[in-house]
């Protein structure tokens, strides 16, 4: 069974081995100690800090979704935007991406969003077909969108 919940910076060592798979898995090595306080760093702000949802089975992270909230001059409020996801693989069916999903749609709500988005480069297709999988449209060049207002 899948369980979502918003870590805290003291639970970010729970996902970086994620974090870091994701570089390995675009062919990036990074250190996981400048990583970590890197993201701690972000997590640490008041004011468009970075917000982490985490998929657990059990006891084990298997996915995570990181964003940060943004003021929109097209909305005239407050916008989640999504900067990454990631499903490790044995969990890369729908239902984690579900839960992930339904988690960052509740926590924005919670926050006051209108709505979320996700930047991509027209070239990123795989990340295209997950963003309109998950209700995404493309509003921009390179935004995809999903309101949120009245869900």
């Amino acid at each position: 069974m899948i369980r979502t919940q918003r870590i805290s910076r003291r639970r970010l060592a729970d996902i970086l081995h994620l974090v870091v798979a994701l570089r390995e898995d675009f062919g990036r090595t990074v250190d996981p100690r400048r990583m970590a306080e890197a993201l701690h760093e972000l997590m640490g702000k008041r004011e468009g800090g970075l917000h982490v949802l985490v998929a657990w089975e059990g006891r084990f992270p298997v996915g995570y979704l990181m964003g940060g909230f943004t003021a929109s001059t097209v909305h005239m409020g407050l916008v989640f935007c999504i900067h990454e996801l990631y499903v490790s693989k044995p969990y890369r069916g729908g239902a984690t991406l579900k839960a992930l999903e339904a988690e960052a749609l509740r926590f924005a709500a919670s926050k006051g969003a209108r709505s979320m988005e996700v930047r991509l480069r027209r070239t990123q297709r795989e990340l295209i077909l997950l963003a309109e999988a998950m209700s995404f449209e493309p509003t921009g060049r390179e935004v995809f969108e999903r309101i949120i207002e009245s869900e």
